[in-house]
């Protein structure tokens, strides 16, 4: 609970100092996680676009739509899991060996029912992927 809420007394400022420290460390890892995220995502989409087709196909509207897909999946896990440990410690729990399969778990089902919602979204406005076989 001393993280989440210092204790009173002389010892407070050295807590928060520690808390700050854990959330910007926590911020850049995640900024970086984005910054990986976006590049993969986008190496994924055209590369196995021209293994399918032989060519580039997908137009800029499906693949932004992809890309913010993947961010919304990624930052919504980034957060969850955020949540997760920290009740997890709480709890006195392993995170290590908890945490994963719910995440792992949770990820199948946010990024398997996203990419159903982008589908839909392309075709209701006429920018369904069309291959070129």
């Amino acid at each position: 609970m001393s993280l989440l809420f210092p204790p009173s007394g002389s010892q407070k400022g050295m807590v928060v100092d520690k808390i700050s420290l854990l959330v910007m460390h926590s911020a850049q890892t995640a900024r970086i996680l984005i910054v990986m995220s976006v590049l993969g995502h986008l190496i994924f989409v055209f590369a196995a676009d021209f293994i399918y087709n032989g060519a580039v196909a997908v137009t800029v509207v499906f693949v932004i739509t992809y890309l913010a897909v993947g961010l919304i999946q990624l930052m919504l896990l980034l957060y969850m899991a955020h949540i997760m440990i920290h009740l997890m410690w709480m709890l006195k729990m392993d995170p290590d060996s908890s945490a994963i399969p719910y995440l792992t778990a949770l990820g199948d089902l946010l990024g398997s029912s996203l990419l159903l919602l982008a589908f839909m979204l392309l075709r209701s406005i006429n920018y369904e992927y069309q291959p070129l076989m």
